[in-house]
């Protein structure tokens, strides 16, 4: 999904009346995590997107992820698009579950998030 769809569309502008009308998203940047919680598997995909293509990204991704999944709609819930609004729960929340001993590496502490279990 990244490289196939999330590259080519964060580098690609829209055209209105065949001028530029929103910009390209510019060069991607993310980071993702994978979990089971409760035998629910499910992706933290968390991304920059300038705040003016915010709307269409979330058109496009639900486009995108109904026909990967040959829905008409996707279930409710399937899709939470949220603005970060704390960076370093953000971040700390995404290495929840790193291996000790490369948080250790990294300078980050258990207690900051990491499950060290």
């Amino acid at each position: 999904m990244k490289a196939r769809w999330f590259q080519p569309w964060s580098n690609r502008g829209t055209i209105r009346n065949g001028k530029p009308n929103l910009p390209a998203n510019g060069t991607p940047t993310y980071s993702h995590v994978h979990e089971n919680s409760s035998g629910k598997p499910h992706t933290h995909w968390t991304l920059h997107v300038r705040p003016e293509n915010s709307a269409r990204f979330a058109v496009a991704l639900d486009r995108r992820l109904r026909q990967q999944f040959g829905f008409s709609t996707l279930p409710i819930g399937a899709l939470d698009i949220r603005s970060i609004t704390n960076d370093e729960g953000a971040k700390l929340y995404m290495v929840k579950t790193l291996d000790p001993h490369f948080a250790r590496l990294w300078g980050i502490r258990s207690e900051d998030g990491v499950d060290s279990g």
